[in-house]
């Protein structure tokens, strides 16, 4: 699956709506991931996460007008998050996770400062 990069150099609604699928996205992986937890704890944490994505592509979906049915996640990216948890337990996915969220914070910390 190709990554996308977020050229900062493109329109302000064009960053927006990278925003907005890259968050949905995470909105479904942490959904899928939780569905198949049977640790409680671990399943409350991954809906919360869930949760704040949802919250986080309400806010860039309305700013960039990208609405949740233009966004695919592919069922392979579904299940390779799925055997990543099975054989590297939840934190080492979770820490991946929320790794590529720490370079969304940094992506929105340079759109912000293109503003």
């Amino acid at each position: 699956m190709r990554r996308q990069v977020i050229n900062f150099s493109m329109s302000t609604k064009l960053n927006e709506a990278a925003f907005a699928k890259r968050t949905l996205r995470a909105y479904i992986l942490y959904t899928a991931l939780a569905k198949r937890e049977k640790t409680d704890v671990f399943k409350e944490i991954l809906e919360t996460l869930a949760e704040t994505s949802r919250e986080q592509f309400s806010f860039w979906g309305k700013k960039s007008g990208t609405r949740g049915d233009e966004i695919f996640v592919s069922n392979f990216t579904v299940l390779r998050y799925r055997l990543m948890r099975k054989t590297l337990g939840l934190t080492l996915t979770a820490k991946y996770l929320l790794g590529r969220k720490e370079k969304r914070i940094s992506d929105y910390k340079t759109y912000c400062k293109t503003c």
